[in-house]
């Protein structure tokens, strides 16, 4: 299936090229593709090579890509590829949005471990957690980027199954104890 050129998530998000820049590393934007575990990461110039392992397939692979802020006003972050079917992506505003732009994207010949739609899924519920400021996205946000992001995939799914119990619990037992003392009296 071929992408369009232009992704519009439907992100309503004013950032430019700093806040881009403040919140996204490189090993950061690896770490938000759900089945990539982030092995050795080394800059070569303004280059970054990085080893990877779909935790999906179990095959390894590399990476080598570019990170770029540019000054334009209307881009806020520009991945360059070298070896990966899609030459590029641009993270642009449109009319106080953020629209991705795939740079000569080719479908590849096979199923690869790229997987650039799981990628960008994990890219547009991050910027999501930063289209609000609600109390459960501030809370999302912070275990997101305090424990979840530099996790591997099997840690981070572990995890995120142990928080929801969690949740629940303390629902569960809040609505025990609001019984007892609404009902029992």
């Amino acid at each position: 299936m071929a992408m369009p050129e232009i992704i519009d998530p439907g992100l309503v998000l004013d950032w430019n090229q700093q806040d881009f820049k403040t919140h996204f590393t490189p090993e950061k934007l690896l770490h938000l593709h759900p089945h990539w575990h982030v092995g050795e990461i080394g800059a070569e110039g303004e280059s970054w090579r990085v080893a990877l392992k779909n935790h999906e397939t179990e095959k390894d692979f590399e990476l080598v890509f570019r990170l770029h802020f540019p000054d334009d006003a209307d881009v806020c972050m520009r991945v360059e590829f070298e070896n990966a079917h899609l030459n590029g992506l641009g993270f642009e505003r449109a009319n106080g949005r953020i629209v991705i732009r795939l740079v000569n994207h080719r479908a590849p010949a096979d199923p690869d471990d790229f997987q650039l739609e799981l990628w960008l899924r994990g890219i547009f519920g991050y910027l999501g957690l930063y289209t609000r400021k609600t109390p459960g996205r501030l809370i999302n946000r912070f275990v997101m980027n305090r424990f979840l992001i530099p996790m591997n995939p099997s840690q981070r799914k572990i995890c995120i199954m142990i928080y929801r119990f969690t949740v629940l619990e303390v629902v569960v037992i809040l609505l025990i104890v609001l019984g007892y003392f609404f009902f029992m009296r």
